[in-house]
């Protein structure tokens, strides 16, 4: 086995020390993808997008009057659009 190189180990340089990440980061992305469209085609998302896009009529909401599922849905379509930043905000 050699030495370490210069610097210690682990390797400092990413391309030695993280080869990998492009290729999973690509990997992550299209599975989120895939998991988006999945939720966009599910029978009740427009449902949960309806109610998020009514609201409660007035004043904050409560934990009640919270749809989760909606905020999930509207997250995968704003990503599937293209909107990344407004993703950050409803995941």
């Amino acid at each position: 086995m050699s030495p370490p190189p210069c610097g210690g180990w682990p390797p400092t340089s990413p391309a030695v020390h993280r080869p990998w990440r492009p290729a999973r980061a690509a990997q992550a992305g299209q599975r989120l993808e895939v998991v988006c469209r999945r939720l966009r085609n599910e029978p009740d998302a427009a449902a949960h997008v309806d109610k998020i896009a009514d609201g409660p009529g007035r004043g904050p909401l409560t934990e009640g009057q919270m749809d989760l599922d909606g905020a999930l849905v509207f997250a995968c379509l704003l990503y599937l659009t293209g909107h990344q930043e407004s993703v950050q905000f409803w995941w």
